[in-house]
């Protein structure tokens, strides 16, 4: 895959989120040929274990926000692109079982908590996700270089979205590049509800712990 100056793969993170839409395009291609093989959905896709996901990836991400160690941008960031990295995964999966633009009824079966954390993560990134995995080949057929460059530059634009959604902007390209936290009361939500995370996590294991 090439890359020209000035286009957000020629940064660190923009390499980083070519490697992650790399990667879940992958994984989606292969998940997509196993239904004719008679396999069933995977397990990551099911209501409760992307329910549990979604309560990690709010928990965890609270948990970087406070992190003394985040007070280092790099620090926060490989946080961050850790969690996005974890997350797509099993949207991939997903998007190979059903590419309905409306989630809600999947994930109700999880609870109303697990419908509020992809309402807040994933609800507005989810339609154009669909739309790009409609047009993936499955592992079975061919996919040219020139079609996959293309798809791999769409799967940047829709993590990089996937990342302001979780709170967080990129500035410039090159060597000189930032990253930000954008101020929002979506954050006092968010630490509510990790909070009441925490609290089952003691009532149901005796211990705490951050998850990636």
């Amino acid at each position: 895959m090439s890359v020209e100056r000035g286009q957000p793969q020629a940064s660190e993170w923009g390499y980083r989120l070519a490697a992650i839409a790399s990667h879940a395009i992958e994984e989606h291609r292969i998940e997509k040929a196993l239904p004719s093989r008679g396999y069933p959905i995977a397990d990551a896709c099911e209501p409760e274990a992307l329910g549990d996901l979604l309560h990690t990836t709010n928990y965890d991400l609270i948990v970087h926000l406070y992190d003394p160690e985040s007070q280092d941008v790099k620090t926060l960031y490989e946080g961050v692109m850790r969690l996005v990295d974890r997350l797509t995964k099993p949207l991939a999966y997903l998007a190979a079982f059903d590419l309905n633009p409306d989630q809600t009824p999947w994930l109700e079966r999880a609870g109303q908590a697990a419908v509020v954390e992809w309402n807040d993560y994933i609800h507005s990134n989810w339609q154009s996700r669909v739309q790009l995995y409609s047009q993936i080949p499955p592992a079975d057929q061919p996919l040219l270089p020139d079609q996959l460059q293309n798809l791999v530059t769409t799967g940047i634009a829709l993590e990089r979205d996937l990342i302001a959604q979780m709170g967080f902007t990129f500035e410039g390209t090159g060597d000189a590049w930032g990253f930000h936290r954008t101020p929002d009361r979506a954050w006092e939500e968010r630490d509510q509800r990790a909070q009441a995370f925490e609290a089952q996590l003691l009532a149901e294991t005796g211990t705490v712990r951050l998850t990636v």
